[in-house]
């Protein structure tokens, strides 16, 4: 059997669980009740550094429903059905419009995430500060490894392993966010986890290297799941 029949196969199947799950959940009524679990996937650094103080607000308004956070840095299908919810960064060079609807997923941008060049001040104190963010020859940098590599900043990394001494390279922005913080060197970070960590100061010109929209992903089969809808509808209006 062909690649590409094997995963023709494996889709279909997948398919068909998700249709078996949707069909006994429609049976008990449990779609329909502002209860039970919903799992959410997001980024570690998003959850800690911004998400969790809303998500407190949401268990308050809606006591029934239980939010299960699974964390990663690292891309996520949805197709299993292991998610009901995903938040990530929109990857570069897809339009906002082509995150509406993919195959059997839903998509909206809730947000825009700017993205500057940070450093440690025990770092600027014994090196200096840069002149500009976007050049960055003869400092020592934190990159992104190949798993990494949809992080956002792309162009600001690349420039940094070409130009700048590569000190560290991790897979998840909250390393590199902890190790700018104690003075490895510079990386790029989005400007709402450099907002909790008082040691990392902000290079410029220019103020913001990259940006990236936020994309609310969810499995088109549960948009009218009760508990689900909550959720997403919650997400979209605070971020």
């Amino acid at each position: 059997m062909g690649t590409e029949a094997a995963e023709g196969m494996l889709e279909a199947s997948t398919a068909m669980k998700r249709a078996a799950r949707h069909a006994q959940r429609a049976a008990s009524g449990e779609d329909a009740r502002l209860e039970g679990t919903v799992r959410l996937s997001v980024t570690s650094s998003f959850v800690e550094a911004f998400l969790l103080a809303h998500l407190a607000r949401f268990k308050r308004e809606h006591p029934g429903i239980l939010v299960e956070l699974k964390t990663s840095d690292t891309l996520v299908d949805l197709a299993p059905g292991d998610v009901d919810i995903a938040m990530r960064f929109r990857p570069t060079g897809v339009s906002p419009e082509a995150g509406t609807r993919q195959g059997s997923v839903l998509g909206q941008t809730v947000g825009m995430i700017a993205i500057a060049v940070y450093a440690g001040r025990s770092y600027l104190a014994s090196r200096g500060t840069p002149t500009r963010a976007d050049r960055l020859a003869g400092h020592d940098v934190i990159v992104p490894t190949d798993a990494g590599h949809y992080m956002p900043g792309g162009a600001c990394f690349a420039t940094a392993r070409e130009r700048g001494n590569v000190v560290l390279q991790t897979e998840d922005m909250q390393s590199m966010g902890a190790a700018a913080g104690a003075g490895f060197g510079l990386c790029a970070l989005p400007s709402f986890m450099a907002l909790r960590n008082p040691e990392l100061v902000r290079i410029s010109p220019p103020k913001m290297v990259d940006s990236r929209d936020m994309w609310l992903m969810c499995p088109e089969d549960l948009r009218r799941v009760t508990r689900v809808r909550a959720l997403r509808d919650f997400l979209s209006k605070f971020s």
